[in-house]
């Protein structure tokens, strides 16, 4: 028997036999066992392989020897990145049991590929038993998946020549089986710079569409008949990856070779084509050897004069290794042009070998794992597929200790949380030694008593922490005395006595008010009584979002002496003076912004609001939630008393949600709030209701959702690009140029009326805003005649066609509102409905976080019904906590000698 197949069989028989005995190892011992095995099996695959055309040394030589000769040809290209997962993630050693089963998830599919390609060339048997590894998959799904791949399988694939006229960015792919067969649901969205995740579109098909570039697809209507009623799919039955001639021209501009780019050149058509059936990316393309790179070019550009593309990849080539290539890899590897944009600048950056790229991109190309590029979040999946994280563990602890910072709201990480990672001094200094030197200062690891964070975000908080503690060592003169003679002379009714109690005392004894309140309990009031004792004083309303700065106006009497502002503005137009300053929503802002605030404002008197136990900061944002921990309590106000819902049950979920108490299972089940995954999630209990999901993709993600309810719309309807708008959709507005605070982000509305002239369509939305004619004087719609006092129609067009190979999508080309029978639980926050249905499927048990799910239950006035399947009731009610995080608390106080006062 050959030497290398033996290897193939010994490491297969370790596999299989580890699967037989999953009953008693355990999903996590069998995933740690078999992943330690993966890189074995996937190397003697490559060695196998490589024997057939020459002799190879069982050695490490050897097996480098049948690396470089997959990569060298197409056909293996599966095998070459199943390895290139294998060096990242399992290599040699043992990794964590809840990594592993993670890990073992997104290669099985590489496993079945490996086991159909060696039966299909070779006839060699291998994983025979690997449909019976414990894979979780959602049950709820299956019928769902079952229906679609019937439909697919009537299908023909067919080949596209024509050029294309509708361009698609992959967004995700994830693959699904039935009965053994492999096929795929693809997310979609416009390949335009302003494409949004509101835009997406699913489609299936059985075709391995690579997610790298746009592509042209052909789509084909069916449906399928599921949860009672009938729901329109889409078909992928052929495609062509089809990148838009922009991206090249705006690429290769970095490095001052000039292009012009069009779809009608022979070199573009022979290059997408050869893309389309090898499934490459260019990155993997310009990592060929010279020869191998040469041998493609000859192939794609034959008998062409003019190859200014290959001109373009073979002087992207020449800055291997140099300062600056691991920007072009990632720029190329996944080719967007609004993301390519935002890293050019004019001028050369000498740090950068002259390519002509922002000073923000230099701390990425140091750094790629630990750091981000300009205005682009970068995904960890993608940087390993096309940057090798060899000697990269400093960053890969860099990029931990932010994301417990940012995302899990951890300043102080434990040492007992990085066991992974060796000689944890030795990487800070290395990763320290490696910052920009105008990084440094706020970017630096530091590593003390046990403890890892970083230096500037700990340096903002204390600034924050002791700058509003200051403002409590005395309180307004004469305030006690002016507020009840105010309250006496004016009759003025406060609506509660728990306000009426904290207003007496407010500033009595500080100059700061943090005023904290779950949902329904009146902040918002709160803010309404303070500004109007202080009516004739110049205020400043700052807010995160448009939707809460409106809220606020709707309650704040509007005056010369009232500024209403959202935070981003105020910060790049240079702050302002004010006696009073209002910030809403605190949990949500960051302590970058808070800083800036702070810096930027001079005021005589500060109120804080928000609840820390709602939908926190995007970015790192602790400071409202550990404040109150340093400041005394008689500057804060706790409300208390839910006014948003009458119903004594809804309230106590809510309490016991907030306070993790242990009666919410009892309390969801007893009352009916739990319900399993049915067609009543589509049955409309009340004129006023909303159904909260927190992905957009799926059978239960928002688009499919709101395909679902808009099909029940029979009313007048029109056609843009992939999307359907009809007479009576209920919408919400996206964040857009065109139109600024007028039409802000998350204004609900409702289309009343549509026309189609072929060239543009003309919307006539109704919108929950009152404006007059002074309102709408500069604006880019019209207003007209409303049909509710409280509300207004307005009007404008929506061009129907726009040239996608362009840099720049028209705006008048947008449609700047989507559709919204169900919206994300981010969108909801701020809004209340009097029913309310919650969806979360299993896979995206892991996303709802405590202050996610309870943000979520507080939308309800009335009715709440929370759609999910037992498993993933039990795993995220057992593993909510809160965000507060004492720990960092108690260690800010020890180290800097604070008063703790909770």
């Amino acid at each position: 028997m050959d030497l290398f197949l033996e290897k193939i069989l010994t490491t297969d028989k370790v596999i299989c036999d580890n699967i037989d005995k999953r009953e008693a190892l355990g999903i996590e011992l069998l995933s740690q066992n078999i992943v330690a095995q993966l890189r074995n099996f996937v190397e003697a695959i490559a060695r196998f392989l490589c024997r057939q055309e020459k002799e190879i040394a069982d050695n490490q030589k050897g097996t480098q020897t049948a690396i470089s000769y997959i990569k060298s040809k197409e056909k293996y290209l599966f095998l070459v990145r199943f390895h290139k997962c294998l060096q990242v993630s399992a290599s040699h050693s043992t990794v964590e049991p809840d990594v592993a089963i993670r890990l073992m998830h997104r290669y099985w599919d590489y496993l079945y590929d490996c086991k159909n390609f060696l039966k299909k060339e070779y006839d060699i048997d291998v994983l025979r038993n690997l449909d019976n590894f414990p894979i979780e998959q959602d049950e709820t799904l299956k019928e769902y998946y079952e229906k679609i791949s019937i439909q697919i399988n009537k299908r023909s694939i067919v080949q596209i020549t024509e050029s294309p006229t509708n361009r698609y960015y992959v967004h995700k792919k994830k693959v699904f089986r039935v009965n053994g067969e492999k096929y795929y649901e693809i997310t979609l969205s416009e390949a335009d710079n302003k494409a949004s995740k509101f835009d997406n579109i699913i489609a299936f098909t059985k075709l391995n569409i690579p997610t790298f570039y746009a592509i042209h697809p052909r789509l084909v209507n069916s449906k399928i008949h599921i949860l009672n009623r009938d729901m329109p799919i889409q078909i992928i039955v052929g495609f062509k990856v089809s990148v838009r001639p922009c991206e090249f021209d705006n690429f290769f501009k970095i490095f001052n070779h000039a292009t012009n780019v069009s779809t009608n050149d022979n070199e573009y058509k022979a290059l997408m084509s050869y893309l389309t059936k090898t499934g490459l990316s260019l990155t993997e393309l310009i990592d060929l050897d010279e020869d191998d790179f040469a041998k493609v070019k000859s192939e794609v550009c034959k008998e062409l004069k003019a190859t200014h593309i290959f001109d373009g990849l073979t002087l992207c080539r020449q800055y291997y290794d140099k300062p600056g290539y691991n920007v072009l890899v990632y720029l190329l590897h996944k080719l967007r042009n609004v993301v390519i944009k935002d890293q050019y600048y004019y001028e050369t950056n000498e740090k950068l070998s002259n390519l002509r790229l922002k000073y923000k991109c230099i701390g990425f190309d140091t750094m790629p794992f630990a750091f981000e590029l300009s205005n682009h979040f970068t995904n960890l999946g993608e940087l390993f597929s096309c940057i090798n994280p060899a000697g990269r563990e400093h960053e890969l602890l860099g990029r931990l200790i932010k994301n417990n910072t940012e995302i899990r709201a951890k300043l102080y990480t434990p040492e007992s949380e990085l066991d992974r990672f060796k000689n944890i001094d030795s990487l800070i200094a290395k990763y320290n030694s490696l910052l920009y030197y105008k990084h440094r200062e706020e970017g630096s690891l530091k590593h003390e008593n046990g403890f890892v964070y970083i230096n500037g975000y700990e340096k903002n908080t204390i600034q924050i922490i002791q700058q509003i503690g200051s403002l409590t060592s005395s309180g307004l003169g004469g305030y006690v005395e002016s507020y009840e003679q105010w309250v006496q002379n004016t009759g003025y009714k406060i609506d509660s006595e728990e306000k009426d109690k904290a207003l007496r005392k407010l500033f009595a004894s500080s100059k700061v008010a943090l005023i904290y309140g779950s949902a329904g309990t009146g902040k918002s009031t709160m803010v309404k009584h303070i500004s109007n004792f202080f009516s004739n004083r110049k205020k400043i309303y700052l807010t995160n979002t448009h939707s809460a700065k409106e809220n606020l106006k709707r309650y704040v009497n509007m005056t010369e002496n009232n500024t209403f502002s959202t935070i981003k503005y105020y910060i790049s137009n240079g702050g302002g003076e004010c006696d009073v300053l209002f910030i809403d929503e605190c949990s949500t802002v960051s302590n970058v912004d808070m800083v800036n605030i702070l810096q930027k404002t001079q005021f005589k008197l500060l109120v804080l609001v928000g609840d820390i136990y709602q939908i926190e900061s995007i970015r790192f944002g602790n400071w409202f939630a550990i404040a109150r921990s340093y400041i005394p309590q008689n500057a804060i106000c706790e409300l208390t008393y839910v006014h948003r819902s009458t119903d004594d049950v809804l309230k106590a979920l809510w309490e016991s949600v907030r306070k993790l108490d242990g009666r919410m299972a009892d309390l969801l089940d007893s009352n009916h709030y739990s319900v399993r995954m049915d067609e009543s999630i589509f049955s409309k209990a009340n004129d006023d209701e909303i159904i909260l999901c927190l992905n957009y993709d799926g059978l239960y993600g928002i688009n499919n959702i709101n395909k679902f309810l808009q099909n029940d719309n029979k009313s007048k309807f029109v056609k843009l690009g992939m999307d359907i708008y009809k007479i009576n959709d209920r919408i919400i507005f996206k964040g857009n140029e065109r139109f600024g605070d007028l039409l802000y982000n998350n204004l609900k509305g409702k289309i009343v009326d549509i026309e189609d002239n072929g060239i543009s369509v003309k919307f006539h939305i109704e919108v929950e805003r009152a404006f007059n004619g002074l309102d709408v004087e500069d604006a880019n719609f019209k207003l007209e005649k409303p049909r509710n006092k409280s509300k207004s129609i307005v009007s404008f067009d929506v061009k129907k066609f726009s040239n996608k190979d362009d840099d720049d999508k028209d705006s008048l080309s947008i449609v700047p509102f989507q559709i919204a029978y169900a919206v994300s639980i981010h969108k909801a926050q701020g809004l209340e409905y009097d029913s309310v249905k919650i969806v979360i499927t299993d896979e995206i048990e892991e996303l709802i976080s405590h202050n996610v799910f309870y943000t979520a239950i507080t939308r309800a006035k009335k009715n709440l019904k929370i759609y999910w399947t037992e498993k993933a009731q039990r795993y995220i009610l057992e593993e909510m906590h809160q965000m507060y995080n004492k720990q960092d608390a108690s260690i800010i106080a020890k180290k800097f000698k604070l008063k703790m006062y909770s």
